[in-house]
């Protein structure tokens, strides 16, 4: 049983069930920890595959899933404490390509919250923005941050963001052979991979990405960091 007390699931809220709270709380990040609870018990639920049914007070199934952990992303390393997740809600449960790896972008995993890879449908049209075009990392909470925004058609995609300067030399790393989610974010605050200030000026960021079904996609920006004299 979930809950022997009645509680209420509004509209667009997720709940995380874990026999070990502490556990999922401090492997994972999730911004309503309040929504992770713990069970006294929970079914067995091997790493390889199983079976789990969602059913109603009165016994009907609500859900049911036969997962396979051949379901993961095949480029993994390992499948250790990476969340498999459902993409489109809306689609079938029981179907192999409605699941994928948690976004290594994302933690592995996002309980509590919604699915690092989810997909309700609609025009999603794969995109890449940089904001702003000059940053200046002085501390000053005005624009410290370049942050590169990126959405996808579909989940799977992994690959590189690189930054250059002008003599084609790399300087930062942002992004190394990581998965990616769906939709996300991430920031460049002006620093090398040393972690030492870079100097003003042009930048160049090279993102490579690529998916299982052979599509790649190549963005090129340009990125200016300005700093106080």
């Amino acid at each position: 049983a979930i809950s022997a007390s009645t509680n209420l699931l509004f509209p667009g809220q997720y709940l995380a069930l874990s026999s070990d709270r502490h556990w999922v709380l401090s492997t994972y990040y999730t911004p309503a920890p309040d929504q992770v609870r713990e069970l006294s018990s929970l079914p067995s639920l091997p790493d390889d595959q199983g079976r789990i049914v969602l059913l109603t007070r009165a016994g009907v199934p609500v859900d049911e899933l036969a997962y396979d952990h051949r379901w993961h992303f095949a480029l993994l390393q390992s499948e250790e404490g990476v969340a498999l997740e459902r993409i489109n809600p809306q689609g079938k449960t029981q179907l192999a390509g409605n699941w994928t790896s948690a976004a290594s972008t994302a933690g592995f995993g996002t309980p509590a919250t919604m699915n690092s890879q989810a997909y309700a449908g609609g025009p999603d049209p794969s995109s890449i923005r940089i904001e702003p075009a000059v940053f200046s990392p002085d501390g000053d909470g005005w624009n410290d941050f370049a942050w590169i925004h990126y959405r996808f058609d579909e989940p799977g995609y992994t690959g590189n963001i690189t930054l250059f300067d002008l003599s084609g030399r790399p300087v930062r790393h942002l992004l190394q052979n990581g998965t990616l989610s769906r939709q996300g974010s991430l920031r460049w605050d002006g620093l090398d991979d040393r972690q030492q200030a870079l100097p003003s000026g042009p930048y160049i960021m090279l993102a490579e990405l690529f998916n299982l079904t052979g599509q790649t996609r190549r963005f090129k920006f340009s990125i200016t960091l300005a700093r106080k004299f």
